[in-house]
């Protein structure tokens, strides 16, 4: 499984209210309200210890975690 698909699933089959969802790179999580500010602490979680990296309160952003798109940059970037 490449990273998109790891954070699809996880997103899917442990955060959204519904598992059936169809979870694509550029959807905003956020902003379309797939997500909320819990889930967002769990993604962190998930994120820092699946992919080894620390997430700073600074880097908690529209632009590095609206989108999984816009996580892979941001894994990109702190890998």
């Amino acid at each position: 499984m490449d990273k998109a698909e790891i954070i699809i699933s996880y997103i899917r089959d442990e955060l959204a209210a519904d598992p059936d969802l169809q979870i694509t790179n550029d959807i905003s999580l956020f902003q379309d309200r797939l997500l909320d500010s819990l889930n967002l602490v769990t993604l962190i979680g998930f994120l820092e210890k699946t992919f080894n990296i620390q997430i700073k309160s600074s880097e908690v952003s529209v632009e590095n975690l609206d989108s999984v798109t816009n996580m892979l940059t941001f894994l990109d970037k702190k890998i």
